[in-house]
């Protein structure tokens, strides 16, 4: 494995002006994939904790595999307590905002700082906990599974609805190869399908900047793009397990978290892929099923958000008139949206609205649209990856690459592509499709197989 400092390019716990005009931070300043990153994060804890109680949470499983950190915790004469949150036979463990606020009042019993064992799940509970707490803490990754381990969001259910919430980085990511490379292959093949889904989310961000305006930083999009051939490349050895995978993906998930760290937000990471993903999370919910992993479920909706770009890309012009007698403001579209979401359909509306522009300034948006497109597109093909290229590189890796390999019908990947624009306020390709009066009729086909 990489030396941890280098993983981020010399950025670990630095501030820096950017290129973009803003100054960034990154409160991370330790990254140890080591073999024995247990020893190391008990001699860091010690002095991050200043002597304190730590507090030790995970799953029931990944404690199992955190055995060597409480054991490092007690040789290094660092006093902790084990939280485990949840229990074998109890249903798998959910990241909620509940479950985040009561592990947030654990910590302030008296700890100093805690310590998540654990993955995607454990870590987002674990960061915002800490963050409510105001407590620092640092991860121990038992899988590559997600990008989320340095970013300063957590994942969680609020009312039934993924979020992103903001939240406060881990100070130190602590890892063994061994542990990593040893994970379930859906978790590696998980990591490599939310990995693959980034330069689709990048393009999301900057056609939407170009659109709507707001910031944007390129320097976070090359954190990104630095990694992209490496674990492309070794896409059969990621899902085999092998190190030399591992090791690329790994690298390539951690500087994908920390670019949202400097973007301020996720969009460099998530776009119309992750609302899919999301999309699928909720109706799964509501149709009491446990849901899928999601980077699989990211790394599938990734090839159709590849394709449903192929499409956007090849319009060689943009018919303002027609996109503007096809716009439908929040409140016609209300009373199906109540009937769609249910008991979530406020929260849903919230999330409409708050990307919901006016008639007049949808107009302008079109005639921008309209006079750049010529450049946009050119610039969006030069950043997409063709969804050619994803679907061989997910099959590469074993991972699904399919709507049906995930036993998602192809009702629910229409429903999916027509409406999971509506669960987070964030202008994405599929806004783009809908605006343009692309998106219906792409479902349709996508539900038939005849688009991807």
């Amino acid at each position: 494995m990489e030396a941890a400092a280098d993983l981020a390019g010399g950025l670990l716990g630095r501030r820096f002006h950017c290129t973009c005009g803003q100054e960034h931070h990154v409160p991370t300043d330790t990254v140890e994939l080591q073999e024995d990153a247990a020893v190391r994060l008990a001699r860091y804890v010690k002095e991050l904790a200043g002597g304190g109680k730590v507090l030790v949470a995970g799953d029931s499983t990944t404690m199992t595999l955190g055995a060597t950190v409480r054991t490092e915790l007690r040789r290094s004469r660092v006093p902790y307590e084990g939280v485990v949150m949840n229990r074998p036979g109890r249903g798998f463990l959910k990241a909620t905002l509940a479950s985040a606020d009561t592990l947030a009042l654990r910590l302030t019993e008296g700890f100093a700082a805690a310590v998540a064992v654990g993955s995607g799940t454990v870590n987002d509970l674990v960061k915002f906990a800490c963050t409510r707490a105001r407590l620092p803490y640092v991860v121990f990754a038992t899988a590559p599974s997600m990008n989320g381990y340095p970013s300063g969001i957590a994942a969680l259910e609020v009312h039934g609805i993924k979020r992103t919430m903001e939240a406060t980085p881990p100070r130190g990511i602590f890892a063994d190869p061994r542990i990593l490379a040893a994970a379930p292959r859906d978790l590696l093949r998980a990591g490599f399908g939310d990995a693959i889904s980034k330069p689709v989310s990048g393009a999301d961000w900057r056609m939407a900047t170009w659109l709507r305006g707001g910031s944007f930083c390129p320097f976070a999009l090359d954190l990104v793009r630095q990694a992209e051939a490496e674990y492309l490349a070794h896409a059969q050895a990621i899902g085999r397990g092998e190190a030399a995978g591992v090791a690329a993906l790994t690298r390539a998930l951690i500087l994908s978290g920390v670019s949202m760290v400097v973007a301020g937000s996720s969009s460099p990471a998530s776009g119309g892929e992750h609302l899919i993903s999301h999309y699928w999370d909720l109706r799964s919910a509501l149709a009491g099923r446990a849901p899928r992993l999601h980077g699989l479920q990211v790394g599938v909706a990734t090839v159709v958000t590849a394709t449903l770009y192929e499409e956007v890309l090849g319009l060689d012009s943009i018919d303002v008139t027609g996109c503007l007698g096809r716009y439908r403001d929040t409140e016609a579209r209300e009373p199906e949206i109540r009937s769609r979401y249910g008991r979530l359909a406020d929260e849903t509306l919230a999330e409409v609205r708050a990307k919901q522009v006016p008639r007049d300034r949808k107009l302008s948006e079109l005639e921008r649209m309209r006079v750049n497109w010529p450049q946009w597109r050119s610039g969006l093909r030069a950043m997409v990856v063709p969804a050619r290229q994803v679907r061989e590189a997910l099959a590469a890796a074993g991972c699904p690459t399919r709507a049906e390999d995930l036993g998602v019908t192809g009702e629910e990947l229409e429903d999916a592509i027509l409406h999971a624009r509506e669960i987070r306020g964030r202008y994405t390709v599929l806004d783009l499709a809908d605006d343009l009066g692309l998106l219906e009729g792409f479902a349709r086909r996508a539900a038939h197989g005849a688009s991807l």
